[in-house]
């Protein structure tokens, strides 16, 4: 994920990952890794279920990344 990180301009992207939910705590863990936070990128993720549970609705309504900041978690 570092390389990743440093790819993102700062403050211009929004990145969302979306994770199996099994993997949730491994995506923490490599988000508080120092070379993730020294990329100063703000990655978030978002869970296999959350998503398929909301996917109807983010279709309907999904026409800004309001939306998926909406079920989005992000490790601070």
């Amino acid at each position: 994920m570092t390389d990743l990180a440093f790819s993102i301009p700062e403050q211009q992207t929004a990145l969302y990952l979306v994770v199996p939910d099994a993997r949730e705590k491994e995506v923490q863990a490599q988000s508080l890794r120092p070379s993730i936070r020294a990329a100063g990128a703000v990655i978030h993720y978002i869970l296999f279920s959350e998503l398929r549970q909301h996917c109807e609705a983010l279709c309907k309504f999904g026409d800004s990344p309001a939306a998926m900041r909406k079920i989005a978690r992000s490790v601070s």
